[in-house]
């Protein structure tokens, strides 16, 4: 192992590297993180504690030095399930910018991934997701667009966007349903 972290908060995305940057995304809880709990266990959620910041973050892939920290959104989130996080969509790079997705408050967000300079961001309307199990469904990138699915209980999507713009290029409904 060439170096470890600790990230702060908590986040089930997975970290992405490009180039000699790691790019990944956390949610903090000004509380203190809330640990998962082990075993199965049904109708359990978190959420509603506090105040929390949505952060992306770039680390140096050789020497695991913070090169940034952008805070996207801050607020008080609604429940999730306890098996669940803020920041479960892993993020996804062109290496001009990064592109995080964080469902529970829906906003789609371009950062400059040299210096975290927030280039555009998407907003919608938050959703509700079936027994709170929140948004993990991670962007992909494909011929200069960004494409995100967006499964909840009220208005099921798929939507292409511009990756310099952040312009809706299209977007097709799907049944209202998480699954």
């Amino acid at each position: 192992m060439a170096w470890r972290i600790d990230v702060p908060g908590l986040g089930w995305s997975s970290p992405i590297v490009w180039g000699n940057r790691v790019f990944l995304t956390t949610a903090v809880d000004a509380q203190g993180t809330e640990q998962p709990e082990e075993g199965f266990y049904l109708g359990k959620d978190r959420g509603g504690r506090g105040e929390h910041r949505w952060l992306v973050l770039a680390y140096d892939l050789n020497t695991g030095a913070k090169l940034w920290e952008r805070q996207v959104h801050q607020g008080v989130p609604r429940r999730t399930h306890l098996k669940s996080s803020y920041a479960s969509a892993t993020p996804v790079t062109d290496r001009e910018r990064v592109y995080a997705w964080f469902g529970e408050f829906g906003l789609l967000v371009a950062l400059n991934a040299a210096d975290g300079a927030q280039v555009w961001s998407v907003s919608e309307p938050p959703r509700e997701s079936r027994e709170n199990w929140g948004f993990g469904a991670s962007p992909v990138m494909h011929g200069g667009r960004v494409y995100l699915v967006h499964d909840n209980d009220e208005d099921s999507y798929v939507a292409a966007f511009d990756a310099s713009t952040g312009k809706e290029i299209w977007r097709v409904k799907r049944p209202p349903e998480t699954n």
